[in-house]
């Protein structure tokens, strides 16, 4: 085999994997959804049945006994960034809930604008590169 043959190959080959990569990524983000739409389902039936606890099903061959049990976790979100920071500043939890956090798209833009004009970065900055190829089809 050829030089060019065998870099034809290995070029095939990474096609392959973006492809088989790309259909991964939309079978799994469709398979999340329908985990997530059956599980809302499911525990909004038995919320309305007003079964509590442990609920097993003996289901046979490769998937067995199983157990269910609802659960619910309760999380935040911010609805008015300023009025939120303003009133966790009056109430002395700023600093336990928020941090100053370094913007990355932001540090990458610095970076590579240091980079091409050859300046130095700042202290406490580093960099490394992401190799890859791009890929384009007709």
């Amino acid at each position: 085999m050829s030089e060019i043959d065998e870099l034809k190959s290995r070029f095939q080959r990474l096609l392959e994997l973006r492809d088989r990569r790309d259909k991964d990524k939309k079978t799994s983000a469709a398979s999340e959804r329908a985990y997530r739409e059956c599980e809302a389902e499911v525990f909004e039936a038995v919320q309305d049945s007003g079964m509590k606890g442990r609920i097993s099903f003996d289901f046979g061959g490769e998937l067995g006994r199983a157990s269910f049990q609802t659960r619910s976790t309760n999380y935040g979100r911010i609805l008015d960034k300023d009025a939120a920071i303003r009133a966790l500043k009056a109430e002395g939890l700023d600093e336990m809930i928020t941090s100053e956090a370094i913007v990355e798209r932001r540090l990458n833009e610095l970076v590579r604008d240091r980079l091409e004009s050859t300046a130095d970065l700042p202290d406490g900055v580093g960099w490394y590169p992401r190799n890859g190829i791009s890929i384009s089809r007709k």
